[in-house]
């Protein structure tokens, strides 16, 4: 989603020292050449934060933006061709799907891996096809778990032919 803009896109400019991250996000994500999603909610919480030494861009967009916000402690995604940007445990506001084995859950879900290290372990469900993002937020109730989940990633998979459509959901529990 969104690939071909992050692979060819470049940016090389520099800020004046008191600059806020706001200013920087802007001109970076506009780079993109994506969509501005929810951009300029992000710019409006990090317009309170100002770069005293200035700040540099020099190079790919897709770097740049990975750099600047993860030092700030968010993160990206794209969806649907435009970009999503979150802080760490922050979530869309939407309606929160019930998943169940009534609703839809296939199968048991498993616990796995962490993303990183001194991350939550991610709870790996399939369901059928269920219409969420990452950032969003799931209730999932089975046998052994009946909790709010924030989506970190999503695989949808079906065939317009015939069968079931699908989706896997990796999510963190909400504690």
């Amino acid at each position: 989603d969104g690939e071909r803009s992050f692979r060819n896109a470049r940016l090389s400019t520099s800020f004046a020292p008191g600059t806020t991250a706001g200013t920087v996000l802007r001109a970076i994500a506009t780079a993109t050449g994506l969509a501005l999603g929810n951009v300029s909610a992000a710019v409006a919480k990090l317009d309170s934060l100002t770069l005293q030494q200035g700040y540099v861009v020099s190079g790919s967009v897709a770097r740049a933006l990975d750099r600047l916000l993860y030092s700030l402690g968010y993160g990206y995604s794209v969806q649907r061709g435009a970009l999503q940007i979150l802080a760490d445990g922050d979530v869309l506001d939407d309606s929160i799907p019930l998943i169940s084995p009534t609703t839809g859950l296939i199968g048991s879900p498993e616990m796995g891996s962490p993303e990183a290290s001194g991350k939550p372990a991610l709870c790996r469900f399939q369901s059928l096809l269920v219409a969420t993002a990452p950032g969003k937020i799931v209730h999932l109730t089975s046998d052994r778990y009946d909790t709010d989940l924030v989506v970190k990633k999503c695989e949808f998979s079906g065939d317009t032919h015939g069968g079931d459509w699908t989706t896997t959901i990796y999510g963190e529990i909400r504690r």
